[in-house]
């Protein structure tokens, strides 16, 4: 069943991986000011990112392709997104377009390619062409914590 919605979107691209997600559920989004400190501060691993998640300290972390985290921050991942989820963390995308009043057309993922626990909900192509997921960042984040359990 296909789902027409009229919302505003932010769509995030992390290498090959497009996500399509709520904006209101995103604090902020600027370019990466200080690329050693997001360094000194990468989150390399699910582990580290379940010690730190309530460290209250700015953290930065950057997604794989296949939804993991990558050991260090990749020098084309110059945008910084926060999100109500755990707003201490920095996610770093190679790029992150708002698309307001979109009226989009969301087919549900088919059962047979989507993994357990996956947080990806559905699928849908912008008007440009480009094919992205939709998914909501608390099921997104709570995939990435359960991942090493």
């Amino acid at each position: 069943m296909n789902t027409n919605e009229v919302q505003d979107y932010i769509f995030l691209r992390a290498g090959s991986l497009h996500l399509l997600m709520p904006q209101a559920e995103m604090l902020s989004v600027a370019h990466v000011q200080n690329r050693q400190q997001a360094s000194e501060h990468a989150i390399g691993s699910i582990a580290e990112l379940k010690a730190q998640i309530h460290n209250q300290q700015p953290m930065f972390a950057a997604l794989s392709s296949e939804l993991s985290i990558l050991p260090n921050i990749p020098s084309d991942r110059f945008i910084q997104t926060t999100w109500q989820q755990a707003p201490e963390l920095h996610w770093c995308w190679n790029e992150v377009r708002l698309l307001n009043d979109v009226h989009l057309n969301r087919s549900p993922m088919p059962a047979v390619i989507r993994p357990p626990r996956m947080p990806l909900d559905g699928i849908a192509t912008l008007r440009d062409g480009t094919i992205t997921f939709t998914c909501e960042t608390a099921s997104l984040l709570a995939y990435l914590l359960e991942e090493s359990t």
